[in-house]
């Protein structure tokens, strides 16, 4: 992985290429998404909210449904290892 990050247009591509992925699916999966681009790219800049936000908006946009089946707080709940950056620091 690079230690560069993304920009904008980077992050947008990589989150189609996702898309484009799942093109036999209707409805995708936001945290495989966000897991996918959080495996694939440099985010720390961005909240998973943030990173939600704009899968969503790209794959309406695209003609997908989507599922909101659990943002990473969500799935931490769930006690699955998933990173959550650009939130609180975590000082424990």
């Amino acid at each position: 992985m690079s230690d560069q990050k993304p920009n904008t247009l980077q992050i947008r591509q990589a989150i189609v290429s996702c898309l484009i992925g799942n093109v036999d699916h209707p409805c995708i999966s936001i945290a495989n998404v966000l897991d996918s681009l959080r495996t694939t790219l440099l985010l720390d800049q961005h909240t998973d909210r943030e990173l939600e936000d704009l899968i969503a908006l790209i794959a309406v946009d695209a003609g997908f449904a989507i599922e909101f089946d659990g943002s990473a707080r969500a799935l931490k709940a769930q006690h699955l290892d998933v990173p959550e950056t650009g939130s609180r620091s975590a000082s424990s």
